[in-house]
């Protein structure tokens, strides 16, 4: 559930994603439902571009997409246990 948080001097994005389940009761997601899903992820990734801070509270992709790095670039990251290569 992305939330976007806009104050006089600071702009926050939270839990910039949106997903959708595989299968519910065996069925795959409806088109209308996949079409919603794109609409979102674009908000998301117009309020993304005008954020200053994202912030990801944990990794289920409804709370964060990891194909999309650029989205966290230049910006102020809040995010939980960070992952570093070796």
């Amino acid at each position: 559930m992305a939330t976007f948080v806009e104050t006089d001097d600071l702009r926050i994005l939270i839990d910039p994603g949106v997903a959708l389940g595989p299968s519910r009761y065996r069925l795959p997601p409806h088109p209308l439902e996949i079409g919603r899903n794109l609409e979102l992820w674009g908000s998301i990734r117009d309020h993304a571009a005008h954020a200053d801070v994202l912030v990801v509270s944990h990794y289920h992709y409804d709370h964060h997409n990891p194909e999309e790095p650029m989205l966290y670039g230049d910006k102020i990251l809040y995010i939980k246990h960070i992952l570093k290569s070796r």
